[in-house]
């Protein structure tokens, strides 16, 4: 790598990375909270890929605060929990798809790359993980006309999903769009997610960004 900004909150892990790579001149070592970082400055302008064994118990935000960054990272590599990694990149239809799914497949292409069993570790952990990379897209496979509106319809299906998207989507007052009502939230793609925000935003008369 050209230059690598490492990030890293606990003070002891950081003092012994900086001893392991002293030899290293290319690297820059923060020691802050990855959620307090402000990622768009650090990486305005440049490209940059992002690697890292994340803390399992904040991965969702990580993600998000990744995926939204102004200046797109070209590739994420990164080790996650198991099951995290399964809803990432799981299909419509299956038990681990939700609004996480459909989230991080707006945003971006995943891909398991390999599962890591406990036992790679010591001591070993409570969790199987999970090797995962992810290539952000410039612009969504899926053009919707209202961003804000198409997340809004996809957290309140999957808070009630096993109920029909007439009943779940109730407060949008959905009926008569051109949409198949009676189906339920796993069972829609990300690109039919962003048709059902699309057919509201028009009959809303919003045409677009």
């Amino acid at each position: 790598a050209n230059h690598v900004i490492a990030i890293e909150i606990d003070s002891e892990l950081l003092r012994i990375s900086q001893d392991v790579l002293k030899s290293q001149n290319n690297i820059s070592f923060v020691r802050q909270d990855i959620l307090k970082t402000d990622l768009n400055e650090l990486t305005v302008g440049r490209h940059f890929k992002v690697v890292g064994n994340l803390p399992y118990y904040i991965t969702s935000p990580i993600f998000e605060n990744l995926l939204k960054l102004k200046d797109k990272p070209e590739r994420i590599v990164i080790m996650t929990q198991k099951e995290v990694a399964e809803r990432m990149a799981a299909k419509p239809g299956s038990k681990t798809f939700g609004s996480f799914s459909v989230f991080v497949q707006y945003y971006a292409d995943v891909e398991i790359k390999s599962l890591i069993s406990k036992s790679s570790f010591f001591p070993w952990p409570e969790v199987s993980s999970a090797l995962v990379t992810l290539v952000p897209r410039t612009s969504s496979l899926y053009p919707v006309k209202d961003e804000r509106l198409f997340f809004d319809i996809m957290h309140a299906a999957f808070q009630q999903r096993r109920k029909q998207l007439r009943n779940s989507l109730a407060d949008f007052k959905i009926d008569g769009i051109d949409f198949d009502l009676t189906r339920r939230p796993e069972t829609l793609s990300v690109e039919e997610f962003a048709m059902l925000a699309n057919e509201l935003a028009s009959r809303n008369g919003k045409e677009g960004p």
